[in-house]
């Protein structure tokens, strides 16, 4: 499976080839790429330069030449992390603990973290008739 340089895995598509030129044509192909695929990276970023060290249903990243650029959902998880270490450091330690209040409804008696008890008991059974 391939996936296109610095986008996210999800758009993710299968490829077959005999070579690396007929993996890199077919990614071409069937990912819409506007310039012929030319390199393969593994997630680490590592290039790939022969068909053999590609392994059955292996990940890798397809560029049509651009150096290797971490999946999109990557780039957030590490931008989420960096705010808040940064949060962190700024307001001090208590800055990022999350703390959720909710006053109850005196008119609806639900639980706002949890389903109704509707949805989780078993409703009566009737008896059978005869």
């Amino acid at each position: 499976m391939v996936y296109p340089n610095g986008e996210t895995m999800e758009r993710s598509i299968y490829v077959w080839g005999a070579s690396l030129d007929e993996i890199l044509d077919s990614a071409t192909s069937k990912l819409g790429l506007w310039k012929n695929a030319r390199i393969l990276y593994t997630l680490e970023g590592q290039q790939i330069s022969t068909f053999e060290e590609i392994q059955r249903d292996q990940l890798m990243c397809v560029s049509t030449g651009k150096p290797f650029q971490q999946p999109a959902t990557q780039k957030v998880d590490i931008e989420v992390k960096a705010n808040w270490g940064r949060a962190r450091k700024q307001y001090g330690s208590k800055a990022t603990d999350v703390v959720v209040d909710v006053q109850k409804n005196p008119e609806v008696d639900v639980d706002p973290f949890g389903p109704p008890l509707l949805a989780i008991s078993d409703p009566p059974k009737k008896p059978l008739a005869h």
